[in-house]
């Protein structure tokens, strides 16, 4: 209990440091070329902050001790055999990283496309962001963590991706994460932007535009929308952020607002009597 309690208080330090240092740099940077005139301390700085550190605090521990259990109980299980384990030790380390950077933005991918489709109430709460900054990157409701958490353990005890090239690749695509959801105008030149995604071909996945729904949905390879058909790139800016005007105009304010919407939304759907044909 005392260890679990030491690791807890050790994510908190270096979260708190992580938002020093992370929040200065882009304090700068998104000084330099803004891709819209929003205050650093932005509408609804307080709650992103308040629920990063409720991940990182509670929610994220909880989801990694659910997790521990899934692995071994069941996972280990059904799935005793990694495929490609001894083959992945023996690359060189950056070997290691590249590969798995490519591996974890391929899960991503798929689990991005997933709660888009069917968990949109807790995913909403990332999109609902009217406007982008690097601390959206942090805008994650806990389901939507759990979320990630199964479908990126699943994809790496499968292969069999483990250790120092694991650890680096989180921490870039991390990193990249902040780089892409930051209030900066920038986005790469042909054919730069058909493998790495921007923040500007980010920001039309958070477009509050029709056309632009259910695009880009990569966290660092666009080569991977591309492959899959939902690469989307024009060269304007989109108009707006958030979500369809109506459901816009029912998110609820708040720290417990934005943790309550989602379940409150799949309540209503399940409490809808079925329509009647006559």
């Amino acid at each position: 209990m005392d260890y679990d309690l030491q690791a807890i208080m050790y994510d908190i330090l270096i979260f708190i440091l992580e938002i020093i240092v992370v929040g200065g740099f882009f304090f700068l940077i998104e000084q330099m070329r803004p891709a819209e005139k929003v205050s650093f301390f932005k509408p609804g700085f307080k709650e992103e902050l308040g629920l990063a550190f409720l991940n990182v605090s509670l929610f994220s521990p909880i989801c990694v001790v659910i997790m521990a259990f899934f692995v071994m109980n069941f996972i280990q299980y059904y799935i005793p055999y990694q495929m490609f384990a001894p083959q992945i030790e023996a690359l060189p380390v950056t070997i290691q990283i590249i590969f798995g950077l490519f591996i974890l933005d391929f899960s991503t991918y798929w689990r991005h496309r997933f709660t888009h489709n069917y968990m949109w109430p807790f995913h909403s709460v990332h999109h609902a962001a009217e406007n982008l900054t690097w601390l959206t990157a942090l805008r994650l409701h806990p389901i939507d963590i759990l979320t990630a958490t199964v479908f990126d353990v699943m994809m790496l005890h499968l292969l069999g991706f483990k250790g120092a090239g694991l650890l680096g690749a989180i921490f870039i695509l991390k990193g990249y994460n902040y780089f892409t959801h930051a209030n900066i105008d920038l986005k790469f030149d042909k054919p730069f932007r058909y493998v790495f995604a921007s923040p500007h071909s980010h920001r039309w996945h958070h477009a509050g535009e029709k056309h632009a729904y259910n695009k880009n949905f990569c966290a660092m390879f666009s080569l991977i929308d591309v492959m899959f058909g939902t690469f989307y790139h024009p060269e304007r800016l989109p108009k707006g952020y958030g979500l369809e005007p109506v459901e816009q105009k029912e998110y609820p304010a708040g720290l417990l607002g934005w943790l309550a919407y989602p379940f409150r939304q799949v309540l209503k759907t399940f409490r809808k009597k079925p329509e009647t044909t006559s």
